[in-house]
């Protein structure tokens, strides 16, 4: 899985490279050449590829390549099964699940959560009056929205923050349809599709990694604080 979500983001980020001037995402440059795949280009706008959506040769390459990479990665991870398997029951001792408990918000939370809905709500105005700056917005910041917004009520196991993040996912995707539908000229479905993959995709590769390292990281702090709590328990009862 790591290795299909880094070739898929290393494809995203081909289109940059391969596009002219960046691409034409937000629908204001419909001259603009548009081309995707990584390492082959598959994919070029206005070319039909004999009736096709893609050029078939470079994508079963891309694909052959990204599967061989998968199992790479894969073969990697079983050769070093025994240590990540203690690491994950390490991890699972540090962070016990507990019980949900009612949907709550600190002071704190609702705070960012009135300031994100502000912020959303401001966009909204900005695209009724046909802004492409909110559509690039959308691209670049929706999901880290999806990382933040799970996080902010309070009581609730990780399983249920997981299970947010579909309904504001499509929630999400939904008002970025409408934001291309507000815009002159007119973004298509097809192309805020096209912009969401593009876009989200490596975000949420950088996304897993960073949350990976803060959990990695409060681990290793806690596994490292609890020898010195317990060694200054003991000399305390010594003393006493």
């Amino acid at each position: 899985m790591i290795g299909v979500l880094v070739f898929a983001a290393l494809n995203a980020i081909s289109y940059f490279a391969r596009s002219e001037l960046g691409g034409n995402l937000l629908g204001n440059a419909p001259h603009h050449r548009e081309a995707l795949g990584f390492p082959f280009e598959m994919w070029e706008s206005g070319n039909n590829f004999d009736g096709y959506f893609v050029d078939l040769g470079p994508l079963a390459a891309n694909l052959g390549l990204g599967l061989l990479f998968a199992s790479t990665c894969g073969a990697a991870l079983v050769r070093c099964r025994r240590p990540l398997d203690q690491l994950e029951q390490e991890l699972l001792a540090s962070f016990p699940e507990e019980p949900s408990s009612p949907l709550q918000f600190s002071l704190r939370n609702l705070m960012v959560f009135t300031a994100i809905f502000s912020v959303v709500a401001a966009a909204a105005r900005y695209a009724q009056a046909g802004r492409p700056e909110v559509l690039g917005a959308f691209y670049l910041f929706g999901p880290w929205l999806l990382v933040i917004i799970p996080f902010l009520p309070d009581g609730l196991t990780w399983q249920r923050r997981v299970v947010l993040v579909v309904p504001f996912t499509l929630m999400l995707m939904a008002g970025g349809v409408a934001i291309g539908q507000s815009l002159t000229p007119v973004v298509e479905f097809d192309k805020i599709l096209l912009g969401t993959f593009l876009c989200w995709t490596p975000q949420s590769v950088v996304a897993a990694v960073v949350i990976t390292l803060v959990v990695l990281w409060h681990w290793r702090r806690t596994r490292h604080r609890r020898p010195a709590m317990l060694a200054s328990s003991d000399s305390g009862a010594e003393l006493s």
